[in-house]
C-alpha cells in the first residue's frame, strides 16, 4: 500500500505529527522558508537578518546562540501573536528538540538579558501569562 513508517503504540501525538512533517518535508520539500527568501526584520531598534545570521541593537551587535537566535526570529515574525512555548519549541527548534518545555524560559531570559534595556519591565519580549511569550507590537 506504500508505507514507509509506523508508529507502535503506546505514542504520543507529538510524535505523529513530527512524523507526518518529516514525510511532507521529504515530499514537497522544506516547510521553512528558505535562506534566499529571509529577509531582514526590523522592529524597533532591534533587527534581525536571518540570511547573515546577525542581531543588532541601535546597531550593535548582539551575540546569540543558534536557539535564542531561532527563538528570536519565530517571535519578531509574529509581531503580537502569543506562543505558548510547545509551539515555540515546534516552530522555532523542529520536532526533534529534546529539551523540557520549560527550557524555553531561560532561553527567554538569556535572550532579554541581550536586548532588553530593563529586564524587569521588558518592551521586546513580554510574557503572556497562562500561555507564553509574544513579541511586541508597537515599541516606545
Amino acid at each position: 500500500m506504500g508505507a514507509d513508517d509506523y508508529v507502535t503504540k503506546p505514542f504520543s501525538p507529538r510524535e505523529v505529527v513530527a512524523r507526518i512533517r518529516a514525510l511532507l518535508r521529504r515530499a514537497n520539500g522544506s516547510l521553512t522558508p528558505q535562506p534566499a527568501q529571509a529577509k531582514p526584520i526590523t522592529r524597533g531598534a532591534l533587527t534581525l537578518d536571518p540570511a547573515r545570521r546577525v542581531c543588532t541593537l541601535t546597531g550593535e551587535s548582539i551575540p546569540l546562540t543558534p536557539t535564542e537566535f531561532a527563538l528570536l526570529e519565530t517571535l519578531m515574525r509574529a509581531p503580537g501573536i502569543p506562543f505558548t512555548r510547545e509551539r515555540l519549541i515546534t516552530d522555532a527548534l523542529g520536532y526533534d528538540y529534546a529539551g523540557l518545555e520549560r527550557t524555553i524560559d531561560v532561553h527567554i531570559r538569556n535572550i532579554r538579558r541581550k536586548i532588553e534595556h530593563d529586564i524587569q519591565n521588558p518592551s521586546y519580549i513580554l510574557t503572556v501569562f497562562g500561555v507564553g511569550y509574544r513579541f511586541a507590537e508597537e515599541l516606545s
